[in-house]
């Protein structure tokens, strides 16, 4: 797989680790059953554990003979396999291409590779017709196969843990943050690669100090699917950034860094007032901070005036589900106090304006869901505990504006 953002230097730190026991447990939790759900209502619910899936889906790569031999979760979902306090929305498994061994074209591959996902949901779903009801989205970007060729599936979830299927020739940068850079290999999920349980060596079963295993994930230690004599060889880690103990350490203490954030699509501007919403704190202060803000606004810069999307609505659409309203306006806050950083590039008042405009839909989509439901609507703010106590009738220190006198609609809707 190319890549312009991996490093090639050849004193660069071992760049995989054996996960730990408990880091292994999260893992099967996060590939456990999921439920994929059509946009037509006729069609049924497809349940599976996310292992078969991916075995399933191995199967058709090879049967279309398509250069793909590993699979990586990233994303959230691999930030909570090393940190429980991290939350994750999508499940995201990047898949590398290669052409190296193939005497077929980048276009004629993932052509195949479309075709071999939607004969999977078709199998998964006993045959239904329109398979593509199943997909969230859909995406191919082909511009150069050397820099920039990749295709994303996202299987539907209504509650917005869509499985993210990447395949990926070539990409121009693997991270935004340098806690996005974790990857997980599913290998041995993909190929069944499994062990007997009393074979198991003592090593396996250890809990690396380098990775910092948290001991109190055994609280919610998931229910695993695998046969009872046989299960998953450990997996490995690894990260896209050149410091991988640096990239642990982020995710484990839920810092916020990176390097070039100008060469970011977006300049991770979005994503960090995302990430700040979520518990994640500065790695860097003074001096450093404002010039790595810059560079975040500068990236951002290019995609808000270049883009024919409102990025920051489409941005929501991807990252929250539609009825989680109090993490929108939290989202929506946070941005709004960041909107100062943006004064010197002429976007401030821009911004604002489109962070009231949601603002705006978002208030009037809890009125139409007030109006359509007699009962109390509870809805989720944070994976974290913030100390709040969600059943009283107070208001939240998040959304004083919820109850302020010129909005109509308070946190729980009768």
């Amino acid at each position: 797989m190319y890549s312009s953002s991996r490093p090639t230097s050849s004193d660069q730190q071992p760049q995989s680790m054996e996960l730990g026991k408990y880091e292994n447990k999260r893992l099967n939790k996060v590939m456990g059953m999921v439920e994929l759900h059509s946009k037509n209502p006729d069609n049924g619910v497809i349940r599976v554990d996310l292992k078969i899936l991916l075995q399933k889906l191995f199967g058709k790569l090879n049967q279309y003979e398509i250069p793909a031999e590993n699979a990586f979760l990233v994303g959230g979902g691999a930030s909570y396999v090393l940190n429980p306090r991290c939350s994750y929305s999508d499940i995201d498994i990047s898949i590398p291409v290669s052409l190296s061994n193939t005497y077929k074209s980048a276009r004629t591959i993932f052509a195949f590779i479309m075709k071999a996902v939607l004969e999977l949901i078709q199998e998964l779903s006993h045959a239904v017709r329109d398979p593509m009801s199943y997909l969230q989205k859909a995406i191919r970007i082909e511009q150069n196969v050397r820099t920039n060729y990749w295709s994303l599936f996202a299987l539907r979830n209504e509650e917005g843990r869509h499985v993210e299927l990447k395949f990926v020739l070539s990409i121009p940068r693997e991270f935004i943050f340098f806690s996005d850079s974790i990857e997980i290999d599913l290998t041995n999920f993909a190929k069944k690669n499994c062990v007997t349980k009393e074979k198991k060596s003592e090593k396996e079963n250890h809990v690396p100090i380098a990775i910092g295993s948290n001991q109190k994930a055994e609280d919610a230690e998931p229910t695993g699917s695998d046969d009872e004599k046989k299960e998953y060889l450990p997996s490995r880690i690894s990260s896209s950034y050149k410091d991988l103990r640096k990239a642990v350490s982020d995710v484990k203490s839920r810092r916020i860094d990176t390097v070039e954030p100008n060469m970011i699509r977006g300049g991770g501007f979005l994503k960090y007032a995302h990430l700040k919403t979520k518990g994640f704190v500065d790695s860097r202060d003074g001096q450093d901070l404002e010039k790595l803000l810059e560079g975040m606004v500068s990236g951002f810069l290019s995609e808000f005036n270049e883009s024919k999307y409102d990025v920051l609505s489409q941005y929501m659409r991807n990252h929250f589900d539609t009825h989680h309203f109090p993490k929108k306006f939290k989202f929506l806050d946070e941005l709004r106090s960041l909107c100062c950083h943006l004064e010197k590039f002429n976007i401030k008042d821009a911004m604002e304006t489109r962070i009231e405009r949601i603002h705006e839909e978002e208030l009037g989509k809890m009125a139409i869901l007030r109006a359509t439901n007699r009962h109390a609507i509870v809805m989720p703010l944070l994976d974290a505990d913030d100390g709040f106590d969600y059943s009283s009738d107070a208001a939240h220190p998040f959304f004083p504006y919820l109850y302020a006198i010129n909005w109509k609609f308070p946190f729980f809707l009768f």
